[in-house]
């Protein structure tokens, strides 16, 4: 949304690249995100999540004030997403000095530095709603920061090396080595190039099998700070290729069919026919005990369900609805409404 948005120990922030503008969107232990059990724990990793949010990992600090958090993009709404500990199992957590957080698809990874015991230090991944999946590894060395490039998930060690795992197989094998001991804390890929900033000693460049080279010691040794330019937009690229669209934004509908032309793009559509609708259908196999609710999807597309008796008030049913892999359509299933009418309506969040 071209915005910019810090991790600063204390508070998160939002910062307009432009002018240098600076919103403070929540402060540790003040307000919503005291009340959500933000207390004296250092805020860490960054990341938005695929319903929209920014989330962020704790460290340090006592442990009720430990784990992962989220708030809107706008500072509101600021929760506890996953609590520093939980569960008996063996895929039990404990996010003790927790320190990167990355997204891949519809899960959430995140690396815990100190860990369950003073010998496994693991990096967990959890669902979309917050609950454990499992222990992707346990025997890491103090795990830091954490990225992903679509396939695998890279972490960032204090050994001085960068380790790429494979979520499907668990495999591992070694991406980046040779930075100096207790250095590398986390890492960002620019236009291809994983950046690895290293703690007091620089910032290191690794392209595929390339030689690790030094990119540039910052400033101030103690820290480093970057702005990740992203790679070109596919959607402009595709709605470029139709003649007569001067309407580049995601929210311009030009064949005034009521789908932007962004969601279009992603669901494979036309953006020049007028003819396709963006409408909710009953599945074939609803019932008296549950309403199925059916419309157009696609992969990793999210989307919001609400209801309403009156078409004025609506209230949400489902937070969070993704699109699956290979499926045309997604699906749910709520309970009919009783007595009366009830109304629904789908909402594409991105």
């Amino acid at each position: 949304q071209g915005w910019l948005y810090a991790s600063g120990f204390s508070r998160i922030d939002r910062i307009h690249p432009g002018t240098g503008a600076t919103i403070t969107l929540a402060t540790r232990n003040s307000g919503s995100a005291a009340a959500a059990g933000w207390t004296n724990a250092d805020s860490q990793q960054l990341a938005i999540g695929p319903d929209g949010r920014l989330y962020f990992s704790t460290a340090f600090g006592s442990s009720s004030g430990q784990g992962v958090f989220r708030l809107d993009l706008d500072g509101s709404s600021f929760e506890q997403f996953i609590a520093r500990a939980g569960g008996t199992a063996p895929t039990a957590w404990d996010l003790n000095n927790a320190r990167g957080i990355t997204w891949l698809g519809n899960h959430l990874f995140v690396s815990s530095r100190a860990g369950y015991s003073s010998t496994s230090r693991p990096v967990y991944e959890f669902s979309a709603k917050g609950q454990i999946t499992r222990i992707l590894r346990s025997d890491l060395r103090a795990p830091q920061g954490l990225m992903t490039d679509g396939r695998e998930i890279a972490v960032a060690g204090v050994a001085g090396s960068l380790t790429g795992i494979d979520p499907s197989s668990c495999d591992v094998r070694q991406l980046v080595s040779g930075l100096p001991e207790m250095a590398c804390m986390t890492a960002v890929e620019i236009l291809g190039e994983i950046h690895v900033i290293t703690y007091q000693h620089a910032v290191w460049r690794h392209r595929d099998s390339s030689a690790l080279t030094r990119a540039f010691v910052p400033a101030h040794s103690n820290n480093a700070s970057m702005v990740v330019i992203p790679e070109p937009d596919p959607y402009e690229e595709w709605i470029a290729g139709y003649t007569g669209i001067d309407e580049t934004a995601a929210g311009a509908d030009f064949d005034d069919d009521g789908v932007p032309n962004r969601l279009e793009f992603l669901l494979g559509w036309d953006p020049t026919d007028g003819v396709s609708r963006f409408s909710i259908r009953f599945g074939e196999n609803h019932s008296a005990a549950l309403i199925d609710l059916r419309w157009p999807s696609a992969p990793d597309l999210v989307f919001t369900i609400r209801s309403s008796l009156d078409l004025n008030d609506w209230s949400t049913i489902e937070a969070v609805v993704f699109g699956e892999s290979g499926k045309t359509e997604a699906a749910f299933q709520t309970p009919p409404p009783g007595e009366g009418r009830r109304f629904y309506r789908v909402e594409w969040i991105h």
